[in-house]
């Protein structure tokens, strides 16, 4: 859902397997987050704008099936510093 954990203190996060999107400015301004990984045999498909931006991730593995990554879903525009094949 969209800003669904904004601001959220959270510090990782695993995406349940079911998840099939990530909603414009999801984990917004999680500025803790830090770590996300999914669980194996994600559904999910896309990744909506924002969905990451103000957030401090280090680690993150786009899964591979996923059909659409929004340009602007982090603050740092380098997608390859964040493993998104």
């Amino acid at each position: 859902d969209s800003s669904a954990f904004f601001g959220s203190c959270i510090k990782n996060i695993i995406i349940p397997s079911n998840v099939q999107n990530i909603g414009f400015y999801a984990f917004y301004c999680c500025h803790d987050l830090k770590n996300i990984s999914f669980e194996c045999n994600s559904q999910l498909r896309s990744i909506e704008n924002g969905a990451f931006i103000g957030s401090d991730i280090e680690n993150i593995l786009i899964p591979d099936k996923i059909e659409a990554v929004n340009n602007s879903i982090f603050s740092k525009q380098l997608r390859s510093y964040y493993n998104i094949f």
